[in-house]
């Protein structure tokens, strides 16, 4: 006792609480900091005299650090002009000597998928600096530091280090005849991953009759207890032997108001928009949490 003087933490977010249990149980500076392996570690990091949670600190002297804009998730450098924001927002980018020159291609048998995405993560500016497109997305409070809002890319990581692909979840839930389309959702701070689900109606209502539950809406199916249960029971079955138990939804809520292009839900392509979907569902995300 008495000897811790400093920690530090990287990988997943840590939860604001936690640091301040640590900070307090230690009685030392419990500080986070953020970096990816593409970018030799730590970029940013959370000064010693910075007692505020939920922050990755500036960036480390041989790191720049920019956030482009992201219009299709909302997130514009125009936001700090906007008073109920105030901050910069977008993706964030970290250029600098750190940054490595890409993924490894053989040269003799070149691998398409690296080459393509050596060419969306990286790139070079006028001035020969070296850029990594991280897929976080990021703001600049008022005291210059980072803070990690948001993802950019279908990729989540777990409390527990795990990474899920959301689009890999949403493809398996759509074997199951009762989805018609599936959002994944997952949090750095938790240990497993949610669904929301708009089901195919006449399914629901076939599987309403086989409960015993004749007559009911579509609005009263997808609250009704024993409809979710069973639409998670055979969401969850649809995904077995395609996923890892991390990857299947732990739970599931059903949403009775599909998401089209026309509520702005969906894009032309009928690709989902993750964080307006979110936004308009946060509750029911939260409550799946809460349960």
């Amino acid at each position: 006792g008495g000897r811790v003087i400093f920690a530090a933490t990287g990988s997943a977010p840590l939860a604001p609480q936690t640091q301040r249990f640590v900070q307090t149980a230690f009685n030392a500076p419990t500080r986070q900091g953020y970096g990816l392996t593409e970018t030799c570690a730590t970029s940013c990091i959370q000064v010693g005299c910075d007692n505020s949670s939920g922050v990755v600190g500036p960036p480390t002297s041989t790191v720049a650090i920019k956030l482009l804009d992201w219009a299709e998730g909302n997130y514009l450098n125009a936001d700090e002009h906007d008073p109920a924001i105030g901050m910069r927002r977008g993706e964030v980018l970290i250029g600098g000597p750190t940054v490595c020159m890409g993924y490894l291609v053989d040269p003799n048998k070149p691998d398409p998928d690296v080459v393509k995405k050596n060419k969306e993560d990286f790139s070079v500016d006028e001035n020969g600096m070296r850029w990594f497109h991280t897929g976080d997305i990021g703001q600049i409070n008022k005291n210059g530091c980072l803070q990690i809002i948001d993802r950019k890319k279908d990729l989540v990581k777990l409390q527990q280090g795990e990474y899920v692909a959301l689009s890999k979840v949403e493809s398996a839930l759509k074997a199951c005849p009762l989805v018609e389309i599936p959002l994944c959702y997952g949090r750095s701070s938790e240990s497993y991953c949610v669904a929301l689900v708009c089901p195919v109606h006449a399914q629901l209502k076939a599987l309403g009759d086989e409960l015993g539950l004749s007559g009911k809406s579509i609005e009263e199916l997808c609250v009704d207890a024993k409809v979710v249960a069973e639409v998670t029971k055979r969401c969850q079955a649809a995904c077995k032997g395609k996923l890892v138990n991390f990857e299947i939804p732990k739970k599931i809520a059903l949403v009775a108001d599909p998401w089209t292009p026309e509520n702005d839900l969906l894009t032309a392509a009928m690709k989902l928009k993750r964080v307006p979907i979110c936004k308009k569902h946060a509750a029911e995300l939260d409550a799946l949490y809460k349960q």
